[in-house]
């Protein structure tokens, strides 16, 4: 496949924006909790089912805000939130919330 020129420079930016967000989310995390979610919990064990309305509204936001950034389809910014909270070893809502903080709302 043929990447042009301008999609390739789009693509580093890409990687660019995501090596920064990284980045912060690391200078940022003052948390220092690095076993699970703020509750003790482990990451990632409770299905949609048994989220808050609070938490599934964070977790959409911050995929618009994901998606929007970085150009992505919704199930990219999922795995991306996914990926950053597993590196952190912290909860999918936790790292969402903290790209909101960083980032904002879209």
């Amino acid at each position: 496949m043929v990447l042009l020129l301008s999609e390739k420079s789009e693509d580093n930016n890409r990687k660019t924006i995501i090596a920064e967000h990284e980045s912060e989310m690391k200078k940022n995390d003052q948390s220092g909790n690095k076993g699970g979610s703020k509750d003790g919990s482990r990451a990632g064990t409770y299905s949609s089912r048994n989220r808050s309305q609070r938490d599934l509204k964070t977790l959409e936001e911050a995929k618009r805000a994901v998606m929007t950034r970085f150009h992505m389809t919704e199930p990219e910014a999922h795995k991306y939130l996914q990926k950053r909270a597993m590196d952190a070893g912290i909860d999918l809502i936790e790292a969402s919330e903290k790209f909101l903080l960083l980032y904002g709302r879209d």
